[in-house]
């Protein structure tokens, strides 16, 4: 008898039988893996597209944006341009405003000297009346006799007539 070395036709087969079982298990295990690795190829297939669909999408987005923000930032700019040609042309109004004042601070001074410089008499001229005198002077007939004691309207050329105080500037 052999002892030891022999393995029982019983104990062989049931060994195969387990290895079979084993084997068997083996392939459908890895059957399953095949599958797994087979749906998630797919779903990252389909995570690929999608995420290229969402890059175009986002980058058409961006574009439309950007282009919207172009047309902005050019309205803006003539805007801008409108207010700095509307500020010019205020500053040269004002410019122009203080040219007035100034020209009306010289006309008030020329108009206070020429006051200053109206005559307080008048020498009657060849052709002189009281009527005359008294139109160039802003006054009456009345005024001009009494200020000058006339009881007529006779004037001779040569004679000195005093003129109102309102003409004077007194």
């Amino acid at each position: 008898m052999i002892v030891g070395g022999c393995v029982s036709p019983f104990a062989a087969l049931q060994r195969f039988k387990d290895n079979g079982a084993m084997l068997e298990e083996i392939r459908t295990e890895i059957a399953d893996l095949k599958h797994s690795i087979h749906a998630t190829e797919i779903e990252l297939h389909l995570l690929e597209e999608k995420l290229e669909n969402q890059a175009a999408s986002k980058t058409d987005y961006l574009e439309e944006e950007i282009t919207t923000l172009e047309k902005k930032i050019r309205t803006l700019e003539k805007t801008q341009d409108k207010a700095y040609s509307y500020a010019n042309q205020i500053q040269a109004l004002d410019r122009k405003v203080e040219d007035m004042g100034q020209i009306k601070t010289a006309l008030a001074s020329v108009s206070k000297y020429i006051e200053a410089k109206k005559p307080s008499l008048y020498q009657v001229k060849s052709g002189d009346s009281l009527s005359k005198i008294a139109k160039a002077y802003g006054t009456s007939v009345e005024t001009l006799k009494v200020i000058n004691r006339l009881e007529g309207d006779k004037i001779l050329i040569g004679q000195l007539l005093q003129l109102p105080a309102s003409y004077v500037g007194e």
